[in-house]
């Protein structure tokens, strides 16, 4: 049984899965195994991981998203540790060991991720230089029960995750509900049952594309929603008894309507958008991070004028 299983949801990624298979492989801590869950691609991308290594093991399952495929690779294996891994992400050698180690030695800790950097795809791979701290230097403002932290915003790439499989047992499975949200909904959930820890140092690359699941114009304001309905379900405080900054919360409420408004209102739904800012003024008095609402708004109208005239 590998002490590590790494987990890597894939549709339509053979463009992108043999560097991030040959990159997850590099890993200077050995005993791992990749399963790939081919989630109903038209691609072959399935083919492509069936016998790229003797770690790498390949699930087919008809198209049923990212949650989905986690929890079928989850289900599907029994290691001691899980790790997610994007399928057009890349880690740095160093990510699993310094993670193990931390889990190791902090039996307390469910989680841990680590820093990440945005990647083009077409820079050159390559990492901070390693400088005097140790891999495991923790940051200790994002480490321990930070309910209160997640609430407020994701602070946590899923490619970055190591779990304890124990703690997975504990908190369960993935939704399915939302695929926009559902990695939020999780570690949130997460940290209700586990402290969790953040690594200082970057060990993920997260690909940026123009095509890429979180870019997605969304109908539904689902961040916002997200996060009501967790603090609906669990309230301001973390289970250590830190509650919720109330100003960053109000300013991380006012950005979430804001934001939504003014790209609903550049994509011409002027109803929608108008109602988001609407929701958004409620908090923006007493944001934290003051914000010259009149000026921006007045830009992304004129923008939208010129761009409706053409």
């Amino acid at each position: 049984m590998p002490r590590v299983t790494v987990v890597i949801p894939a549709y339509n990624v053979s463009s992108f899965l043999c560097t991030t298979l040959r990159y997850a492989l590099l890993s200077e801590f050995r005993d791992l195994e990749v399963v790939v869950v081919d989630d109903g691609s038209a691609d072959d991308t399935a083919a492509l991981a069936d016998g790229f290594d003797s770690r790498v093991r390949v699930i087919q399952q008809a198209n049923a998203g990212m949650s989905a495929a986690r929890n079928k690779a989850i289900t599907d294996s029994d290691s001691e540790f899980i790790a997610l891994l994007d399928a057009d992400d890349i880690w740095s050698p160093r990510k699993l060991g310094a993670q193990i180690q931390v889990l190791v030695d902090r039996p307390a800790f469910g989680l841990v991720f680590t820093e990440f950097r945005s990647w083009d795809g077409c820079a050159p791979i390559a990492w901070p230089e390693r400088g005097d701290d140790p891999p495991e230097k923790l940051v200790d403002a994002l480490t321990g029960w930070i309910y209160h932290q997640l609430v407020i915003t994701n602070w946590a790439l899923p490619s970055s995750w190591l779990m304890r499989r124990s703690a997975v047992d504990h908190v369960g499975l993935f939704l399915t509900e939302d695929h926009l949200t559902d990695d939020w909904e999780y570690i949130i959930r997460f940290s209700r049952h586990f402290e969790i820890a953040k690594l200082a140092e970057v060990m993920v690359l997260y690909r940026k594309s123009p095509n890429q699941l979180s870019k997605t114009f969304a109908p539904r304001n689902h961040d916002v929603e997200m996060r009501e309905k967790m603090i609906a379900k669990y309230g301001y405080t973390s289970p250590d008894g830190v509650e919720v900054d109330e100003q960053i919360l109000r300013a991380a409420r006012f950005r979430g309507h804001y934001n939504f408004g003014l790209r609903h209102i550049g994509k011409g739904d002027i109803g929608v958008g108008f109602h988001e800012l609407g929701k958004a003024f409620k908090y923006g008095k007493k944001a934290s991070a003051p914000l010259d609402i009149s000026k921006q708004l007045a830009r992304r109208v004129v923008t939208f004028g010129k761009s409706f005239k053409k």
